[in-house]
């Protein structure tokens, strides 16, 4: 049976200290898990960038991080139910180096 949670919090809220509880408290428990980071599902926001600070996107461009209008659903969906059918995966990562850059099929994730 597969389980799925969510973390959906704004960004700077202690997502990833959350989620790296449950996955020891996982661990621990001898529970088979598989956990993706959603800020890798963020939409390539590289070519709108242009040398706007994320300050200036947000407020001339309306782009949002924390709404689901950022996130690539598409490719979190499918991803999800490869990964509930058994298959493993490459999902995209996220530049975190302020390129706005998303690298997809670049993080291998095993399902379990």
């Amino acid at each position: 049976m597969a389980c799925y949670i969510n973390l959906g919090l704004r960004r700077k809220n202690g997502k990833t200290t959350l989620s790296k509880t449950i996955e020891n408290m996982f661990l621990e428990l001898d529970i088979s898990a598989t956990f993706l980071k959603t800020d890798n599902y963020f939409k390539d926001i590289s070519k709108i960038r242009n040398g706007k600070d994320f300050v200036e996107l947000v407020l001339y461009d309306g782009y949002d991080s924390d709404s689901p209008n950022g996130i690539q659903m598409d490719v979190l969906t499918t991803d999800l139910q490869k990964l509930k059918n058994g298959t493993n995966i490459y999902s995209p990562t996220y530049a975190l180096d302020n390129t706005g850059k998303s690298i997809p099929n670049s993080l291998f994730v095993k399902s379990n």
